[in-house]
Order: C-alpha cells, then sequence, then structure tokens
C-alpha cells in the first residue's frame, strides 16, 4: 500500500491558467484517424506536444498564463507547428469531441507502461475511450480554496457542456446528442462526476481510502468532470468536448 501524503503545491497567484486540448490526427486523403501522433511529436520535438492513450491523438498544452490571451497566442503558434509538421508528413489536425466515422475498435494503444495497465485493469471499458476534451486548469493558493472553487463549478458543468458541445457523432451514428462524449467516458469507474468534500483535508481522507483500497495508483487515476490537481496548484476542468476552432475553445476557457 502507498503511504503518500497528498500535498497541495500552493501557488503565490490564484486564476492563472493552464489548457490542454487533445486533438486528432487524420490521414490527409482519407480523413480517418491514423497512428501518428508520434511522427508529428518526433518532428517537432517540443515540451508543448505530448503523447496520449491513443496514437492518434495528440495534445498541445501551454505553460502558466496570465490570462486568456497568452494561452490563446501559446496554443496558437503550436497549432501553426502542428499543421505545417503534419502537412510535410501528409497528415491533417482535427478537433471534435468525437471522430464521426472512427471506430474505436481500430485505435491502437501508445506503447507505456502505464497505458497497458490501465488497459489489464479497464480492459474493453477503456479501449472505447475515442474521444477527445479540452481540459482547463485554473491556479489556485491552497487546498481548501481549490475545494471551494471545486464545489462552485459543479453548479455550472450542464453549461460547459452544452458549451462545448462537439461530439454528435459515434461510429458513423448520428446519436441524436449534441454531446455524446460524457457518455462514454462515465462508464469509467473513476470518472464521472466527483465525490462531494467539503475541505481539503476530507479530500486527502478520500484519495487515501481509493489508493487503499486499490480503486487508485495515483491522481492520474482520477478522471472525474472536475478535479484538484495538488502536483500542480489547480483546479482541473476535464468536462469539456474538445472544440470545433481555437477561437471557440478560448471563449470557453474565458
Amino acid at each position: 500500500m502507498k503511504k503518500e501524503t497528498l500535498l497541495f503545491h500552493e501557488n503565490s497567484e490564484t486564476l492563472t491558467l493552464g489548457v490542454e486540448l487533445e486533438l486528432q490526427v487524420l490521414d490527409r486523403q482519407a480523413l480517418l484517424l491514423t497512428p501518428r501522433a508520434h511522427e508529428i511529436i518526433d518532428h517537432l520535438s517540443v515540451p508543448q506536444l505530448k503523447h496520449e492513450f491513443f496514437q492518434s491523438t495528440l495534445e498541445v498544452i501551454t505553460g502558466i498564463c496570465k490570462d486568456v490571451h497568452q494561452a490563446e497566442r501559446e496554443l496558437f503558434a503550436n497549432i501553426q507547428q502542428v499543421k505545417k509538421a503534419a502537412e510535410n508528413l501528409n497528415l491533417k489536425i482535427s478537433s471534435t469531441g468525437t471522430h464521426p466515422e472512427a471506430d474505436y475498435r481500430d485505435r491502437l494503444v501508445t506503447p507505456s507502461p502505464r497505458y497497458h495497465e490501465l488497459m489489464d485493469r479497464n480492459q474493453w471499458i477503456i479501449r472505447r475511450m475515442a474521444v477527445y476534451g479540452m481540459h482547463i486548469h485554473i491556479a489556485m493558493r491552497a487546498g481548501d480554496e481549490c475545494i471551494r472553487f471545486h464545489n462552485f463549478f459543479l453548479n455550472f458543468v450542464p453549461h460547459l457542456i452544452a458549451l462545448s458541445a462537439s461530439s454528435p457523432f459515434w461510429q458513423r451514428m448520428q446519436t441524436g446528442l449534441a454531446c455524446s462524449r460524457p457518455t462514454m467516458y462515465e462508464s469509467m469507474p473513476t470518472s464521472g462526476m466527483p465525490y462531494i468534500v467539503k475541505k481539503w483535508k476530507s479530500f486527502q481522507n478520500l484519495y487515501k481510502s481509493l489508493v487503499r483500497t486499490g480503486s487508485i495508483d495515483s491522481m492520474r487515476d482520477l478522471w472525474w468532470d472536475l478535479r484538484p490537481s495538488p502536483k500542480y496548484g489547480t483546479l482541473e476542468l476535464r468536462i469539456c468536448d474538445e472544440p470545433a476552432t481555437l477561437q471557440e475553445a478560448m471563449a470557453i476557457v474565458a
């Protein structure tokens, strides 16, 4: 059993931002997902690009940003680099909550001990997670402040879903939903709506219980719609579909 103490990294400033965008990597001619994200990442070799669970997903991240304008500048510059590299590799980049024609059974998992462990633990449920989201980190000065903001933002989860909704299709089917991604995601045992606590101490106790029972190995295994990220001293909003354009994404971040 792990004895980790969950300490919250306290920030001197509150409400600084970080943004993560999960992008689709497509074959340029067929416009279908292709497992070549690593080629773009290797080609550019910059820390703002990250591998994701599936090889057809590429994550673009910002640093710590003072405001939305700085976040937009960083993301725009990085996405332009990604688009240029993709063009050189005969690829394209797209961004919505799901790819309308993709079959999750065709997706290849990125080679990684962590991803293989997640596969062993969750099997078919996690193999269906061919979805794309936007995550927003908001800096907090202390753990208790993070919990207060966390509980405040719970009131606005429906609004964020409505604003970012861009996943009406799933495996060539019209789902009848503007946003099917959360429905797919909440099937995971550590996804969906979070537990409610009122103090950071209570969250520490909850975390210890989840680790002790083998439900999770670390905070990285919690994929709730909102979650504290103590390593960075942030509250992370994870409910949004990946918006179709950078302008839409930045409006939601604002």
